[in-house]
């Protein structure tokens, strides 16, 4: 009864496969996903979230959207569809640098207040007797008042071997009022260079370096090395890259054992050996405990500057061994995005890219990757 029972249910599994893959197949052939200029637009209620929808493309106006198959908004407005056509050049209109204006305009922060951004090494009285509000991390670059009522801690390095980041003579504080010491002067010349690309307002999102370097002084530096250290372990318990697709899955399997195999090797060599998942997998990883022992030692070792940005890039790819491996040179940058992005790149080859979805996931961990082997680069200048 239960060999009986077995091969039912093998059959009834094999079958659902064949019908999958056939629909696919329909879908990439038949559905007019293909055209780039086919939309689908939604009478009402578009903005609100959409709760069911197949391969929604982009937001090309406030009240339209893109669809493979269409969707239903949560709310009861939004249920008339039209069919709608527009050529490539209404989506590379002035709408487009509309958007990007209001985007800035959301994500800026206060009025560029100086004139001159310099840098050099820290002097004895470079941090001491200045106005409280000469801050501008601190200081309502959200339009508030924050940090401005902190007290200024000890410095966290030793000030006559760091440099320093000026404006308008005045030394760059951290969002907390430390002092933002920096260890080499090529990371203080570049981190200067992102305030002096600053225009009519300063935009946090344009200074990754100085987002890491203040990460590491105000929440890595001291006490917060242990809970990044936890943090990063974590990701190695779920990394992205130990995660194979099944069989069924030909073509994504090929782009994973391409893209990972580096990673793969130079893991197994400076480690130890990994547990690996091949096909559907949700749990945890079991990686031997010699090879977590090794994970951790390898972050302990590293300097609080270090362990920022590997912290960092953990979060954007999902992976510890990414950063470890860029960090020591088994793979380059390029090479630690295409591995994070094996299978959403898949996905936009076979359905299409997400515009304001995927396009946007490319620039934040291709930002994040780079501005990360920068910082490292900088640290050994």
């Amino acid at each position: 009864f239960f060999s009986l029972a077995g091969l039912f249910f093998l059959g009834i599994l094999s079958l659902a496969l064949f019908c999958h893959q056939m629909a696919l197949h329909l879908l990439r052939r038949f559905v007019p996903h293909a055209n780039p200029n086919v939309s689908l637009e939604l009478g009402h209620g578009v903005g609100h979230r959409v709760t069911r929808s197949f391969a929604c493309f982009s937001f090309v106006e406030k009240r339209r959207m893109v669809f493979c198959l269409g969707g239903a908004s949560n709310n009861n407005y939004g249920r008339s569809f039209s069919i709608r056509s527009f050529s490539d050049e209404t989506i590379n209109s002035d709408r487009v640098e509309e958007v990007r204006a209001v985007s800035h305009a959301r994500l800026q922060g206060r009025k560029v207040f100086y004139k001159s951004t310099s840098f050099g090494p820290v002097l004895s009285d470079t941090f001491k007797d200045l106005p409280k509000d000469n801050n501008p991390i601190s200081s309502g670059v959200d339009g508030s008042d924050s940090g401005v009522k902190l007290s200024t801690p000890s410095l966290p390095l030793d000030s006559s071997k760091s440099y320093a980041v000026h404006l308008d003579g005045y030394p760059l504080r951290t969002p907390a009022r430390r002092p933002l010491l920096l260890p080499t002067e090529t990371l203080a010349a570049a981190i200067a260079h992102e305030w002096s690309y600053q225009k009519d307002y300063i935009e946090p999102t344009y200074m990754p370096l100085t987002t890491l370097a203040s990460t590491a002084v105000d929440q890595i530096h001291g006490s917060g090395e242990a809970a990044a250290v936890a943090n990063c372990l974590g990701y190695f318990r779920g990394d992205t890259v130990c995660y194979y697709a099944p069989e069924i899955e030909r073509g994504l399997r090929r782009r994973q054992e391409a893209e990972w195999e580096k990673v793969h090797s130079w893991a197994e060599v400076h480690l130890g050996p990994l547990d690996v998942r091949r096909g559907i997998s949700l749990g945890a990883l079991n990686h031997p405990a010699a090879t977590l022992e090794k994970a951790e030692r390898e972050l302990e070792s590293l300097s609080f500057w270090e362990l920022t940005v590997v912290q960092s890039l953990s979060q954007e790819t999902k992976s510890l061994l990414l950063p470890l491996a860029l960090l020591k040179g088994a793979v380059t940058v390029e090479e630690a995005i295409n591995a994070s992005r094996v299978e959403e790149e898949v996905q936009i080859e076979n359905w299409g890219c997400v515009e304001g979805g995927h396009d946007m996931d490319r620039l934040n961990i291709g930002v994040g990757c780079k501005a990360g082997k920068a910082f490292l680069d900088f640290l050994k200048a």
